[in-house]
């Protein structure tokens, strides 16, 4: 599959965790990949959703769906929004993103750099919708695998963890934090996020727990 990377004249090094900015010394910390695959109504203020393409304005451009690599750093560009703001061209809730988490970072120096991805299970703000998004999400996960492997950030060696964003951190108080090789992706996380759904999530959703993982994991995945 054809992934545009539209920033490639702007950038040096190898991914996934010596990847720099030309004129900055610091490493790439936050990454985007259009899927092409849209997660549908992941924030939503009050009865408007927050960013119909854009993260902070109702622009609907025209767009012509693509593949595309967007790269960023914490420091100059803070948050996923901005950086798409920018430079993307599709919208903002059909890319998979995350973020190298590279030392000096507290995590990065206990666990070993590696490769954070966000997961949006359930619409809304921190998950305060109603609407359950669990197949987009590995509908999304399945082409997201692809292009991290193509684009040389899933490696055998590089460690992965996957972080759900509808879940509240201080709700999650004592979850394990899970690291995956790279040479077991996608199997050893899809093989763990039914357990996981059964031990974080039961409460969260208008149905069982079970009848979750039956109607939305169990059919999406591979």
């Amino acid at each position: 599959m054809r992934v545009v990377f539209p920033q490639k004249h702007l950038i040096e090094g190898e991914l996934p965790f010596n990847l720099k900015f030309k004129d900055l010394d610091e490493r790439i910390d936050i990454w985007m990949l259009s899927t092409k695959i849209a997660v549908p109504e992941v924030i939503f203020k009050g009865e408007v959703p927050l960013y119909p393409f854009y993260w902070d304005t109702p622009e609907a451009p025209e767009w012509t769906p693509r593949h595309e690599l967007l790269l960023g750093t914490y420091s100059q560009d803070g948050k996923h929004g901005a950086i798409h703001k920018k430079w993307g061209t599709q919208p903002l809730n059909t890319y998979i993103r995350g973020h190298f988490c590279l030392e000096p970072h507290p995590r990065a120096i206990q666990e070993g750099e590696h490769v954070l991805v966000q997961q949006y299970f359930k619409s809304g703000w921190w998950g305060s919708g109603n609407r359950i998004t669990i197949k987009e999400q590995l509908q999304q996960n399945k082409i997201g695998f692809q292009l991290l492997r193509q684009l040389g950030i899933l490696k055998p060696r590089v460690k992965f963890h996957f972080f759900d964003q509808t879940k509240p951190t201080q709700d999650t108080f004592g979850l394990k934090y899970y690291l995956f090789d790279g040479k077991n992706l996608p199997e050893s996380y899809n093989k763990h996020l039914p357990n996981y759904l059964r031990e974080w999530r039961y409460k969260d959703f208008s149905i069982h727990i079970e009848d979750v993982i039956e109607d939305y994991v169990t059919p999406n995945l591979p």
